[in-house]
């Protein structure tokens, strides 16, 4: 770690849980970033800024109007560019030397598998149960550790699954669950602008969490946010008879 690098990350190395093993895991890691909406923005931004080297980030949208609310890497000047693009750009000003692979388009199963077989965290900030539901399989089948999140108006929940564990449950096992209600975005979407950045970067820790080991773990927990009440609650999510995907 050279002194342009420990100037930048030393918060991080002083910390006795982290420390430079730890910095230098962070750093050698690949993340792969399935959204680059509000979520996305703000864990790409937090995983840079904390050393992470190598960034997939996946998201085949361009930059509306609406999204400067809540996007926070976006300005007027980036309306109707690629998403993917404009953060690649961003990034690569803020810290050299940063690897940032785009995908702008649509991925299938196959092409999540041949991805995943180089990266060491998945996580999930897309706004569709459908993708999750794609996310969450591929990265079952390849071992990777999942974290997913989504948000709406006020509420958001986040679960982290570590699919290296072998009797890990999985978001198709929360579904299962008849209590279990799913955030997804409609065309009627409204969020609290600060509350994708609260969870993304809640996100982002996560991902800090599983590359470093610090802590206790938090895979098979789904965690719920309602800033409208300031409640924060935590349940774990336990394996399904129904769930196809872990009793196959």
């Amino acid at each position: 770690m050279n002194a342009t690098v420990l100037a930048q990350l030393g918060r991080h190395v002083l910390l006795p849980e982290i420390g430079t093993t730890g910095q230098n895991k962070i750093q050698s890691a690949t993340v792969m970033v399935i959204g680059c909406g509000g979520l996305g923005n703000a864990v790409i931004a937090y995983l840079a800024a904390s050393g992470v080297h190598n960034l997939v980030i996946a998201d085949f949208d361009v930059i509306d109007q609406g999204h400067l609310q809540r996007q926070i890497l976006f300005g007027q000047q980036d309306v109707r560019k690629a998403k993917a693009d404009v953060i690649e750009a961003r990034l690569m000003e803020q810290y050299p030397g940063i690897v940032i692979t785009p995908i702008r388009q649509k991925l299938n199963l196959e092409r999540l598998l041949q991805c995943l077989k180089s990266c060491d965290v998945l996580i999930d900030c897309s706004d569709k149960e459908q993708t999750r539901m794609l996310l969450n399989e591929a990265a079952k089948l390849s071992q990777t550790p999942f974290i997913t999140a989504a948000v709406s108006g006020f509420q958001a929940q986040m679960a982290v699954f570590d699919f290296r564990k072998t009797d890990c449950s999985c978001y198709q096992c929360l579904a299962e669950n008849q209590h279990f209600t799913e955030i997804e975005a409609t065309d009627a979407y409204t969020v609290l602008s600060p509350l994708v950045g609260v969870v993304g970067s809640m996100q982002a820790q996560e991902a800090l969490r599983i590359l470093t080991s610090f802590g206790t773990s938090s895979s098979g927990l789904l965690v719920h946010y309602d800033a409208l009440n300031w409640r924060l609650s935590s349940q774990p999510v336990s394996l399904q008879a129904a769930c196809q995907l872990c009793m196959g």
